[in-house]
């Protein structure tokens, strides 16, 4: 035994208390052609930019939060610039042309950003840890290359 025994886990693995249905491959087949398809638009235009904080006027109690897309917030305290779930690249997913295409624009663009002290990275699905962004990151703002 490696956890301990509880109503969702035996001991050695976790599972979800919910109902399971049992579905066939016919099934999602027919819920595929008989689902009613939403179109998704190719672009949002926002021209609401977000001004940044210039972090000398951030003062000991405050704290400013900046929604740069999905994720992606700029947390801003005194002398130092946090940064969540970074993705600037077009597409989520492994290469640059495969996966979901962003259709808005970040608030903030890669260039605009002040100096990154910290990067928080949620978890390893491609809209939340993007590669390509963290290698911008390093790059811009990592005196010691990893």
């Amino acid at each position: 035994m490696l956890y301990p025994k509880s109503d969702h886990c035996n001991g050695k693995t976790f599972y979800n208390k919910c109902n399971n249905v049992e579905k066939k491959f016919i099934d999602v087949i027919r819920w595929r052609l008989t689902s009613r398809r939403i179109k998704w638009p190719k672009h949002i235009s926002d021209n609401h930019r977000p001004n940044i904080v210039n972090e000398v006027s951030v003062s000991d109690n405050q704290v400013y939060i900046t929604y740069i897309n999905h994720a992606t917030h700029l947390i801003q305290l005194k002398n130092i610039n946090i940064l969540t779930d970074p993705i600037f690249s077009l597409r989520a997913g492994p290469c640059s042309f495969i996966g979901p295409k962003r259709i808005r624009s970040p608030g903030i663009s890669f260039e605009k950003l002040p100096l990154i002290d910290l990067v928080l990275i949620s978890h390893n699905h491609f809209d939340h840890f993007d590669l390509p962004s963290i290698r911008q990151l390093i790059d811009k703002f990592n005196r010691q290359k990893l």
